[in-house]
């Protein structure tokens, strides 16, 4: 994790999955009431658990007025991200498709 200007700047690794969970949830605890921006570029694979993680605390730091961003989604993250049926816009505040 490194400081992004007011963002707390967390690096995904390539494989995004159930076995990252863990770190992944001690990462954005460890931040919460702060805000967030997470760095997508070098992830190859997102899977179905991590994403709804990444939903469940989008929302959490919207209710709690706080930034959460995803920057710099890879190929690989976008295209999981469509499969799993969403989309990178959603993060941006834009409604996810029914």
């Amino acid at each position: 994790m490194v400081n992004a200007g007011n963002n707390t700047l967390i690096r995904l690794p390539r494989s995004l999955n159930g076995a990252y969970l863990p770190d992944l949830s001690e990462a954005l605890e460890a931040n919460r009431g702060e805000a967030v921006a997470l760095d997508a570029e070098e992830v190859e694979h997102l899977g179905g658990l991590c994403l709804q993680m990444l939903i469940s605390a989008w929302k959490t730091w919207q209710s709690e007025d706080h930034s959460f961003e995803i920057l710099n989604p890879s190929e690989g993250f976008s295209r999981d991200l469509r499969l799993l049926g969403c989309e990178i816009g959603f993060f941006n505040g834009q409604e996810m498709p029914a």
